[in-house]
């Protein structure tokens, strides 16, 4: 197994009045707005177009973060008190039966990559893609990325999307994205995850990508998890390696390369309640994350 410093995935938080290269406006032209409603300062009207675009498009992920799974389970409940209970029970019946994608590859749509909704979301932080050194297309790999942050905004626009040019950078590498197994039984949303390249961070699910796939693959691996994101704070670089070493073990099974990779501005992109060791809120916290 070799390992190599490849490339930096870089975020920056957004503080309101971030300006787009391309557009010539100026801090000043949209910082403060004049209009009111019940307490709340709205944006101003003349926010270009574009901006609007890119918060739009963040919006999506959020949504789709936060609140799709409960929307997608709460639906497809909804439905079995219906006539159309029917819906559900085939919706239901296609997710066993498909159980294993997640597990075997996925099922990737380079067109759904290419979406320009992942471009605004870019341009929204912004994120970009920095190389240090070439992949050969040969070989498997796999990504171990720092830090988890609240969402990893960066692993998913870097790897699971083209949005800053990895296809182009990185020829002949096709990027998956690992995550919770739990996504991929939520009706709906696993379609969405499967099509964008991303796949459950099971031990059979990498085994799949680096020995099973043939070559030119990369498994990203967020190695933190989420007792990594509880220290997302800005400014604060904290990460969790000493107990995630599955990630290195299965590299050197399947004689994949290592490559680590560091979100410069991962932790900065949200301010989370305080939470320090010992807190209330911290212990309510591991609670959740370890269950």
């Amino acid at each position: 197994m070799n390992t190599h410093v490849i490339f930096y995935a870089t975020s920056c938080q957004y503080q309101g009045t971030r300006m787009s290269s391309s557009a010539p406006e100026t801090k000043e032209h949209y910082n403060h707005s004049n209009v009111k409603f019940l307490g709340l300062e709205l944006a101003p009207l003349h926010i270009p177009w574009h901006r609007r675009m890119e918060t739009v498009s963040v919006i999506h992920w959020l949504t789709v973060f936060l609140f799709s799974g409960f929307i997608c389970i709460g639906f497809c409940i909804y439905l079995l008190y219906t006539s159309f209970y029917w819906v559900s029970l085939l919706i239901f019946a296609w997710v066993y039966y498909d159980r294993k994608c997640s597990r075997q590859g996925g099922r990737r749509f380079e067109s759904v990559r290419k979406w320009r909704v992942w471009m605004h979301t870019r341009n929204y932080f912004p994120i970009s893609l920095h190389k240090t050194a070439d992949l050969d297309p040969k070989n498997n790999y796999v990504f171990g990325f720092h830090p988890h942050g609240i969402m990893s905004m960066g692993a998913f626009i870097n790897f699971s999307t083209d949005a800053t040019g990895f296809d182009e950078k990185f020829p002949g590498i096709k990027g998956t994205v690992l995550t919770l197994q739990g996504w991929f039984y939520i009706p709906f949303i696993r379609e969405y995850l499967l099509a964008a390249s991303v796949c459950d961070v099971s031990r059979d699910s990498i085994d799949w990508i680096l020995g099973k796939s043939g070559t030119g693959n990369a498994a990203v691996v967020v190695v933190g998890g989420a007792t990594e994101s509880l220290e997302a704070n800005p400014n604060v670089h904290r990460l969790y390696l000493s107990r995630r070493k599955g990630f290195i073990k299965r590299a050197i099974v399947n004689g994949a390369h290592l490559v680590p990779v560091y979100s410069f501005g991962e932790t900065d992109v949200f301010v989370q309640m305080p939470n320090p060791e010992g807190s209330r809120l911290r212990k309510l916290q591991a609670y959740l994350t370890n269950t």
